[in-house]
């Protein structure tokens, strides 16, 4: 949805994912790994929370042949809190691979050479998640080289570089024309 207030034009969107009920995804045969001989009894499963994520941006005609523009959205994660990671061996455990909400901001402009339009943007997005440590290296003796207990933070973030361009096919005067 977008409304235009002069010179600026303010875009709002929204998204609700329903949730999605507890069911087995995969429920294997227990199995012997092969690094240590542990008997592996896994149930993996999907288990999400309904979820609304949303967005604005706003465009702002600064010339006829200028347009600068920026946005901000957000990817909340609808994985439970109490979810267990695949990684943390459990006897049951999330097929999600992170419970992240994500945050993405972007910028940037358009403007108009020649007929051509060209784009450059950049966006930017982050967000983190604090689990427990998913592998301990044993020492000499097999015992853990790390706290059993620690807790690692996974900090996700990724840059964005826009570049695009236009070529109108025919002029406007022409279509019209016809």
């Amino acid at each position: 949805m977008g409304c235009q207030v002069g010179k600026f034009s303010i875009h709002v969107s929204a998204e609700w994912y329903d949730k999605v009920d507890k069911y087995a995804l995969m429920d294997p045969e227990p199995f012997y790994r092969q690094s240590d001989g542990e008997l592996i009894d896994v149930v993996v499963i999907d288990d999400l929370n309904s979820v609304i994520n949303y967005g604005i941006g706003l465009d702002w005609k600064l010339k006829e042949n200028l347009l600068l523009y920026g946005s901000f959205a957000t990817d909340f994660s609808a994985v439970k809190s109490d979810t267990t990671n695949f990684l943390e061996t459990e006897d049951v455990t999330n097929n999600a691979a992170t419970k992240a909400d994500i945050f993405h901001f972007a910028t940037g402009s358009s403007f108009v050479v020649k007929r051509i339009e060209i784009i450059l943007g950049l966006g930017y997005a982050f967000g983190n998640q604090s689990m427990r440590r998913p592998i301990n290296l044993p020492d000499g003796d097999n015992d853990p080289i790390f706290d059993d207990e620690a807790v690692s933070r996974l900090s996700f973030s990724r840059w964005k570089f826009i570049l695009g361009f236009s070529v109108p096919l025919q002029s406007s005067e022409k279509a019209v024309a016809k």
